[in-house]
């Protein structure tokens, strides 16, 4: 059973550039589009590394009747520092906290930018922090992004050829790989027992992180959840909304929901009009 979530970015009114709080709005706005389900983007290390912040943020989803699908963020899958990467290692066990404490069990993250790193960059940080991983009781999903290390089928075969432990998985982020020019369909070719959670946008041209609303875009997502689903994917698709004019999120959401409504099922609040 493929779940329907949706990504506190999608909440991002002030994108690109500004301020704002994507949890409250994402609160504030999420039950009103009827929705019950949620996936936290973990971007600023000074709150996730914040136990009591995080204890607070989870009783304010709690009271609006919203459940946590999964993390985003976190920290990251390795860098060619080793003290930045001993330092990523300290943020991933925040991630463990923050998905203990707030109730899940995924967590998505990619790895250091392309320029400059190395696959075995990758691959060793995963070797030495499997142990913890393993030991957390939570999925630790890779990422792929465009310009980051972590892009394409090849860059899976050979982490997961090198890491075999079934602890590591994919977080199958639909854009990213159109943005990087790869392969969505060879990575579930190869790759489909690995794929942990799902990340969805729509896009219209590759290599740019202008992507689409849902449905006016190249991507064929509603095919891959279809193809997902029929393959035993029992997991959550997470919409991530990210485009130029984000002050009509609240509209291109609505519209998402209703695009993706004949192959994902709905946990359902009541549409609030408050």
């Amino acid at each position: 059973m493929v779940r329907l979530s949706t990504a506190t970015l999608s909440f991002r009114h002030w994108l690109p550039g500004g301020s704002g709080d994507m949890y409250a709005e994402t609160i504030e706005h999420l039950p009103r589009l009827g929705q019950r389900h949620v996936d936290l983007n973990l971007w600023d290390a000074a709150l996730f590394t914040n136990a009591a912040w995080l204890r607070d943020l989870k009783q304010r989803l709690d009271d609006a009747g919203l459940v946590v699908s999964s993390l985003q963020g976190a920290g990251r899958f390795g860098d060619p520092d080793p003290a930045e990467a001993e330092r990523q290692v300290e943020l991933r066990k925040w991630g463990i906290e923050a998905a203990q404490i707030l109730c899940c069990g995924v967590i998505a993250a990619s790895g250091p930018r392309r320029g400059g790193s190395r696959i075995e960059d990758v691959i060793s940080f995963l070797e030495r922090f499997a142990p913890v991983a393993e030991a957390s009781g939570v999925q630790h999903a890779l990422e792929p992004h465009w310009n980051n290390r972590i892009e394409d089928v090849e860059d899976y075969r050979a982490i997961f050829t090198a890491v075999p432990s079934p602890v590591y998985g994919i977080a199958l982020d639909t854009g990213h790989l159109y943005a990087a020019g790869a392969s969505i369909d060879a990575v579930m070719d190869v790759f489909m027992g690995r794929i942990q959670v799902l990340h969805l946008k729509d896009a219209d041209r590759p290599a740019t992180h202008d992507f689409a609303p849902f449905g006016l875009g190249k991507i064929d997502n509603r095919g891959i959840i279809r193809r997902c689903a029929a393959a035993g994917f029992d997991g959550f698709a997470v919409l991530e909304l990210e485009v130029p004019d984000m002050a009509n999120c609240l509209a291109y959401l609505a519209e998402a929901y209703e695009h993706f409504s004949d192959c994902t099922t709905v946990d359902q609040l009541p549409v609030s009009s408050g």
